[in-house]
């Protein structure tokens, strides 16, 4: 292997594990928060990218938005598969 094959298999390496924790925003419903220094933060984050509510870490059990919509928090086994979102650091 020449040393471009091994720079570009690293940056797609690197774009893939961006993609799946930097994202620009966070997904909608529950997620799973983490520090900027990458450490657990407790409780779930929740947000509607449609009216644009946000709480970012320690959501409640439910939570009104769109006008009266009601989203109730995951079951233990779910929680496994959310996604997870990585707070960033305002610069």
């Amino acid at each position: 292997m020449n040393n471009e094959t091994i720079q570009d298999a690293y940056q797609a390496e690197l774009d893939a594990f961006e993609q799946r924790y930097f994202h620009p925003t966070p997904p909608d419903g529950y997620y799973r928060v983490l520090s900027a220094s990458g450490t657990k933060v407790p409780g779930l984050g929740w947000n509607c990218n449609k009216c644009k509510l946000q709480i970012p870490y320690n959501a409640p059990a439910e939570v009104k938005h769109c006008g009266g919509k009601i989203s109730k928090r995951p079951g233990w086994w779910k929680r496994l598969r959310l996604p997870i979102w990585r707070i960033r650091v305002p610069e």
